[in-house]
């Protein structure tokens, strides 16, 4: 469920930062900004962190945007606004459009944080390689407010979120506490995540992007029982009853590879307390990871085998399109706080 929250909302990042600046190639102020690292926006706090570098010279991508626009214009109602058709219009499954091209490379960071309280906090960073100040007019009509200098829209619908635009960074979140925290990280930076954030990382290298996962204090445990039961799910509390990670989980990391716009590779590793932990583990890997992609509408086909400390994982991911699909409905998670009641 994590995982379903996180892709549908990176899905949906990558194609409103890059349609919010579709007028580009008409503006006279653009610069050049630097890509942010998706490692800054980790802390010790850290329960999942998400990156996609989106480019369009990777056939994955292209792929993936000429599809959103070919299921957006077989509805009877487009789902697009405008200025995102336009961005889109001449996508084709081997070269992405020429206002596409304007403003990749894109790298979409998301991350989801538990505190030592109890509370959740996630949101999502839009970094873009070419900007100018005009984009703060796609960030919505709503009313603005103002934290640390940097101006904040607040939604105009239920369920959309809450962005801001700092420099070339568009930064998105459910709630105007979970974008003034955002704003405070990239403004003052985080503290070090730690060793075990940078094993993860070290099992996740290459692709498009990366999806780590960690289990530090046993938070992910607290954190999938918190979402179960926002949903009316019981699975037997989060002490003393059915335990949904193994407590000799520590982390997994994974790098994710975009093929075509239903497909992408995954390989990386599940790390555990030991060796022994590890194998155990692999039963339990074995289960769960597809089951939990299942939910999230894909279907895999995994190599799974224990190693060392380590349970390797490596194979393909299909079923994409569900998620494609999902977007141009509207059925997104933004953040933590919008899955609270």
């Amino acid at each position: 469920m994590l995982l379903r929250r996180l892709l549908l909302a990176v899905a949906l990042l990558a194609v409103a930062a890059v349609a919010g600046v579709a007028l580009f190639g008409l503006w006279h102020s653009v610069r050049s900004g630097r890509l942010i690292a998706a490692e800054s926006l980790a802390g010790p706090d850290t329960v999942a962190l998400f990156s996609l570098t989106l480019d369009e010279t990777d056939p994955g991508v292209v792929s993936v945007l000429a599809r959103i626009r070919q299921m957006d214009a077989r509805r009877k109602h487009s789902k697009l606004p405008p200025w995102a058709r336009w961005l889109l219009a001449g996508s084709t499954e081997t070269a992405a459009s020429p206002q596409a091209g304007v403003v990749m490379p894109v790298r979409v960071v998301s991350y989801l944080e538990r505190g030592r309280g109890g509370s959740e906090v996630a949101a999502l960073v839009v970094s873009l390689s070419r900007y100018s100040d005009r984009i703060g007019s796609a960030l919505g009509p709503g009313p603005r407010t103002v934290h640390r200098g940097i101006e904040i829209a607040r939604p105009a619908n239920s369920g959309d979120p809450y962005a801001a635009l700092m420099e070339n960074n568009v930064v998105l979140a459910a709630s105007e506490g979970e974008i003034r925290a955002a704003i405070d990280r990239l403004k003052d930076g985080s503290p070090k995540p730690g060793a075990l954030f940078q094993s993860a990382r070290d099992a996740a290298r290459g692709g498009d992007g990366f999806a780590l996962v960690l289990n530090s204090g046993d938070r992910l445990e607290a954190v999938i029982h918190g979402a179960l039961a926002r949903r009316g799910i019981s699975a037997g509390g989060e002490a003393g009853g059915a335990r949904l990670v193994p407590r000799s989980f520590l982390a997994c990391g994974l790098s994710v590879d975009l093929v075509t716009a239903d497909e992408a590779r995954v390989s990386g590793e599940v790390l555990f307390t030991d060796r022994k932990s590890a194998r155990d583990g692999e039963r339990w890997v074995r289960r769960g990871v597809p089951v939990a992609l299942a939910l999230a509408g894909l279907e895999s086909e995994l190599s799974i085998r224990s190693e060392g400390e380590a349970v390797r994982v490596s194979g393909s991911l299909r079923g994409l399109d569900g998620l494609w699909d999902r977007l141009l409905a509207g059925r997104v998670f933004w953040g933590a706080a919008s899955a609270r009641p």
